[in-house]
């Protein structure tokens, strides 16, 4: 087997969403940016606070801001010295997305709802170079999605947008819950309400945020061919990978 080719050049990271997912995603790859990419910068962005009833399912020490606790505990710990963490105590929207996200960003989508993944999605279509990893899930199954831009075109294999994908040189709808997204903006309503109509599982959000790292290191290190989407069902012990 010939030896892997992996990229070792510091990297600008953007970490939507420090909850469920994000909690799981983080300090894993913090250490691996640690050793493998030092130097890279990693902006945590979350409006949300994290309060008693998310103790089941994240991990913090301390109540407050999401973004700031995880920055904070990090840096205080000392074990990611090489790596350059930034917190970002508010929600993305429309009007800091063009400031939060620019040219060849690698950008970890964490978040629960279907706005934001639509209004990133369409943004990196402006971009000319950008990578985003979006994942998400209900309760006992989840996806993780693909987008990759280079010269102003989407790399073949990863999908338009997180709700679309070019076939044939058609565009087609995969996901219309996002396409035509029904729920509300976190700073409309908070993910108090989320999280009470929608419950979730820590190993499912364990397991999303795994697919994520597979998937950053497998296509974004290691330059793999891109792999538009994996599905995942807990129950079924089982893991889908579906190219376009």
């Amino acid at each position: 087997m010939s030896k892997i080719t992996e990229r070792t050049e510091a990297l600008s990271i953007v970490l939507i969403g420090c909850g469920g997912i994000g909690t799981w995603l983080s300090r894993p790859l913090f250490q691996y940016l640690q050793f493998h990419n030092p130097g890279s910068d990693v902006h945590c962005i979350d409006g949300d606070k994290f309060e008693p009833k998310n103790e089941e399912r994240q991990f913090f020490s301390s109540f407050g801001n999401k973004a700031d606790i995880l920055v904070d505990e990090c840096e205080t710990s000392g074990r990611y010295p090489l790596v350059r963490l930034h917190a970002v105590p508010e929600y993305l929207d429309e009007e800091n997305i063009s400031e939060l996200i620019v040219e060849k960003d690698i950008v970890f989508l964490c978040v629960d709802n279907n706005k934001t993944r639509k209004l990133v999605g369409e943004y990196c279509l402006s971009l000319s170079e950008v990578i985003a990893i979006s994942g998400g899930n209900e309760y006992s199954d989840g996806s993780v999605q693909l987008l990759m831009r280079k010269g102003g075109k989407p790399i073949a294999g990863s999908y338009y947008t997180f709700a679309s994908l070019w076939k044939k040189g058609k565009k087609i709808v995969i996901h219309p819950e996002i396409e035509n997204p029904e729920d509300k903006h976190p700073s409309e309503i908070g993910c108090a309400e989320a999280v009470v109509s929608v419950p979730q599982l820590l190993f499912v959000n364990n397991r999303v945020a795994a697919t994520m790292q597979e998937m950053f290191y497998s296509c974004v290190i290691c330059g793999q061919d891109p792999i538009g989407i994996v599905y995942l069902d807990l129950l079924r012990c089982v893991s889908t990978p579906q190219t376009r």
